[in-house]
């Protein structure tokens, strides 16, 4: 009986797809219209229930994700580093560590603010000489420069690194001065690409829309400065000091509890870069990930192309193997509750029994994580789809049947 559901749901989620042959839940890859691949095991004795291409790449948009929560959980303490910073009696030298909640208002607590406030009878010093990356991930499409989910990655992020434009406001208001009015020439607003110049039209709906600024350090000093209302010099050296202390602001769990439910790909990559400055002096997302793949997860079933924290580059490849690992990693190390805690959670009449992180991009539509079966079971999952070309929304709805007959039949 169970083999019956489990085949018949397999033929369902395979759509207007002709299947010739299905042995042993097992799917022939001639039988499929995309790329499919995926791997159930049980999550307590790690037995093996169904696969099929379990060791094969495949692109995993926003699954990236799990990588950086492990990351996070390895490399950062239970507080996230806001601030390094070293003081005489008349000057605070300080620098950022990549915290990104300095003054994001999802995020409630200020005590960067607090702290900087706190200083300003000080000279105030800053340096952005530790930031050893790229402020765009490799691999991302240089024309979303413009777009919320692609803010720049920096070591001192302010605002989220985005400019709000609501009903005439503007956030932070230091942008004002370089946004302008270009009458009915153009119908949204735009950011010159190498520049913050903001220009839009009369028909732009200035309504919460959010746009990422550049980064570099002459930016943020500025940007400090209006803020602290007081001068912040900018120092392009590297001001590292035997005696810095480091000025510690969130919990780590509350930036990754919503990097994981709202896919935030800004609090991934900060993620990643603050992890980063545990293993050296300096900030760059590729030094976390070469430690993590040469030291947490060298044991990896097969080596991922791994290049950034969100997912947001094509050129990441993992297997439905390695994300299967992963998460049974995971819930080795913090527990199967507080994995269930982090996690996305899904389900019907207010009954969850998934918790999974989802990941999509044109062509490109993954999930991967643990199923309660209706027999008590608990199974922990990677399903992924690639190179399709109908909408995701589809292929996301064939996933939710699969997974419902999964839950029905084990």
């Amino acid at each position: 009986m169970k083999n019956t559901l489990v085949s018949l749901l397999l033929i369902a989620l395979l759509g207007a797809c002709q299947v010739q042959k299905i042995t042993n839940n097992i799917i022939s890859p001639n039988d499929v219209c995309h790329h499919l691949g995926y791997l159930f095991i049980d999550t307590v004795t790690g037995d093996t229930l169904f696969q099929q291409n379990a060791g094969k790449y495949f692109s995993p948009a926003s699954t990236t994700k799990l990588f950086t929560w492990y990351s996070s959980i390895s490399l950062l303490g239970e507080q996230i580093p806001a601030l390094k910073y070293y003081e005489t009696p008349d000057t605070l030298f300080f620098w950022g560590t990549g915290d990104p909640t300095f003054l994001r208002k999802d995020f409630l607590e200020n005590k960067t603010l607090e702290f900087l406030e706190s200083k300003t009878d000080k000279k105030l010093v800053f340096s952005n000489a530790n930031f050893q990356d790229k402020h765009f991930g490799q691999g991302w499409m240089w024309d979303d420069y413009l777009e919320a989910y692609q803010a720049e990655v920096s070591a001192l992020p302010m605002y989220g690194n985005l400019v709000t434009f609501d009903q005439g406001s503007t956030e932070p208001p230091y942008f004002k001065t370089f946004t302008q009015n270009v009458g009915n020439q153009k119908a949204k607003i735009l950011r010159a690409d190498a520049e913050n110049y903001f220009t839009y039209a009369d028909s732009t709906r200035l309504n919460n829309l959010k746009i990422p600024f550049k980064t570099d350090g002459e930016t943020i000093a500025a940007l400090l400065s209006d803020t602290l209302k007081v001068s912040v010099i900018y120092q392009a050296k590297h001001i590292y000091n035997y005696q810095t202390t480091t000025l510690f602001s969130e919990s780590r769990d509350s930036l990754i509890i919503p990097m994981l439910e709202h896919s935030d790909n800004m609090l991934a990559e900060q993620l990643m870069l603050m992890a980063s400055g545990q293993i050296s002096d300096s900030l760059s997302v590729k030094a976390a990930i070469t430690y993590m793949l040469e030291n947490k997860l060298a044991d990896l079933p097969q080596k991922p192309r791994w290049v950034d924290g969100s997912g947001l580059s094509r050129y990441n490849i993992f297997t439905p193997n390695d994300l299967v690992f992963l998460l049974q990693k995971i819930k080795n190390e913090i527990g199967l509750s507080q994995t269930f805690y982090i996690l996305p959670k899904i389900g019907q009449n207010q009954e969850i029994y998934i918790w999974a992180k989802s990941g999509s991009m044109s062509g490109v539509y993954n999930l991967a994580g643990f199923i309660k079966t209706k027999k008590g079971r608990t199974l922990t999952f990677a399903l992924m789809n690639n190179n399709f070309t109908k909408p995701v929304s589809a292929v996301r709805k064939e996933m939710a049947s699969f997974l419902e007959g999964v839950r029905e039949g084990y």
